[in-house]
């Protein structure tokens, strides 16, 4: 007889990962779009694992997307 383990994870919408994270909803959207928040569907809702969401939102930035950040803000400002 096999066993199967299951393994629970913790999803939320991206609207909750915005308020668990503060994060404006469209920042949330934004890294989804760019591959920097993992995210599935489940039917029409788009899900993200909180731990994979915690791990990449709290990585540290390299120089490079520090100086496209401000850059692109620096858009907005004018």
């Amino acid at each position: 007889m096999t066993t199967t383990k299951r393994i629970h994870r913790e999803l939320a919408s991206p609207a909750e990962i915005a308020a668990l994270f503060r994060l404006d909803i469209k920042t949330v959207r934004r890294r989804i779009a760019d591959g920097t928040l993992p995210a599935f569907r489940v039917g029409r809702q788009i899900r993200i694992d909180v731990a994979s969401a915690e791990a990449a939102l709290m990585r540290p930035m390299n120089a490079a997307a520090v100086a496209m950040i401000r850059a692109e803000a620096g858009r907005r400002t004018s």
